[in-house]
């Protein structure tokens, strides 16, 4: 695995500075050909909250406002590759594909690195200012309260992980692995939630989730989540976990089919070995990812801020 990593460090550094590297994959190239169909297949989705709390007259139509300080909470890369078994005779092997959390968060610091603009930009064109970490980590005291803050372990979760054979994950440098899930579903860890959030001065806050499965070259799901604050939040009435609205942007596929539908999402080079026999041979190297792949990143996420705007702007 070590030498995954060095290979990996070393390929991000070779993507970096070639520009002749083409979409392997040609579904992905279909979607950013087509923007109807890259539209549909990304599904947007948000809950009726604001008309409800205003036709019960516990927010109003002017308490929408558009978020100035929307947190980028994290960007995690999760590997979704399974375990795979060999039987034969009498003889078992097993083979972990996963990649280890160090060579995730390399990934992730790549993929963060080539999306990042496009991020900011979705929400700046939008009259909202996206924040990296920081950014809003601006004291002592908001680091602190963001490196200690306890996630729950789910054991929902964890048992579903040991169905599908997830469950490795790497965030980009500086940020932690919080995606959602994590900060528990009860009210107890709702309301300690919403005090994190609260504690960071954030009027929204964005997870950015990439789902792979590195064994097959594809990917399982891009996924935004993008949390708004209620402006009926002191309203004592309202469900719990509803201090925030969420706006859920995501480009899903299915995890279990024959053949990956986005499969080629690396860019592969070759480089030339030499066997202990002194044998020159060359092997496949990975040389970054499909450049559609960064666009579609930036796409969920920008149809996610779109949603938002929409939403407060009425």
């Amino acid at each position: 695995m070590k030498k995954f990593v060095t290979l990996l460090w070393s390929a991000i550094f070779v993507f970096g500075l070639n520009h002749f590297c083409s979409s392997q994959s040609k579904e992905l190239a279909k979607l950013m050909d087509n923007p109807d169909k890259l539209r549909k297949s990304v599904l947007v989705q948000l809950g009726e909250l604001r008309k409800i709390q205003i036709k019960k007259g516990w927010a109003k139509e002017e308490d929408y406002k558009l978020p100035q300080r929307v947190g980028l909470l994290t960007f995690v890369v999760n590997d979704k590759a399974k375990t795979v078994t060999h039987v034969s005779s009498s003889v078992t092997t097993t083979s972990r594909t996963k990649r280890t959390s160090e060579a995730l968060s390399l990934y992730a610091n790549h993929l963060y690195s080539k999306t990042i603009d496009g991020i900011k930009a979705s929400f700046t064109s939008r009259g909202m200012n996206l924040l990296e970490i920081d950014d809003y980590l601006d004291t002592e005291e908001k680091s602190s309260i963001y490196d200690s803050y306890q996630l729950k372990e789910l054991k929902a979760v964890k048992a579903f992980d040991g169905l599908t054979g997830a469950g490795n994950s790497g965030p980009a440098q500086g940020y932690r692995n919080m995606t959602l899930p994590y900060f528990g579903a009860m009210p107890k860890a709702i309301k300690e939630r919403d005090a994190f959030f609260e504690s960071l001065n954030l009027d929204a806050v964005l997870i950015v989730t990439i789902e792979m499965d590195s064994f097959r070259d594809s990917f399982w799901l891009i996924k935004a989540d993008l949390l708004y604050k209620n402006p009926a939040r002191t309203e004592k009435r309202i469900p719990y976990g509803k201090y925030h609205e969420a706006i859920v942007s995501r480009l899903r596929t299915d995890p279990y089919a024959k053949k990956p539908l986005y499969e080629g999402i690396h860019v592969l080079g070759e480089e030339t070995y030499h066997t202990k026999k002194g044998k020159s041979k060359t092997r496949k190297v990975i040389n970054g990812f499909d450049p559609n792949f960064y666009s579609i990143i930036n796409k969920v996420v920008d149809f996610a801020a779109e949603r938002l705007h929409t939403y407060v702007e009425g």
